[in-house]
């Protein structure tokens, strides 16, 4: 396996992929998140670069996702899934449970 620096990596990066994933369009994953086409693009450029692969294909009009992107997917759903327990369990206070 290539060497990744991993910390360039954050929950942001990951949510924009699954949106393109999702969407299969980068124009329908900004509108969705709220954000800018090119914020997007270059979010996903970043993670290309990081991880060594297209990520997604042109398709005629349209974009596929890669084997690479299709085998990242549920992964990163998983990922941040497991943040997101994470970040619950900040309103985990054992002392004000009551009996």
């Amino acid at each position: 396996m290539q060497d990744v620096d991993i910390s360039q990596i954050n929950g942001r990066v990951l949510r924009i992929f699954l949106a393109v994933f999702d969407n299969v369009s980068v124009s329908k994953a900004a509108h969705q998140l709220d954000i800018s086409q090119s914020t997007v693009s270059h979010s996903i450029e970043k993670l290309r670069v990081i991880l060594g692969d297209s990520l997604f294909i042109q398709a005629g009009r349209g974009i596929i996702p890669s084997a690479h992107a299709e085998l990242m997917a549920p992964k990163v759903r998983g990922l941040l899934a497991e943040m997101e327990a994470l970040v619950d369990m900040g309103d985990y206070n054992p002392h004000t449970d009551t009996e």
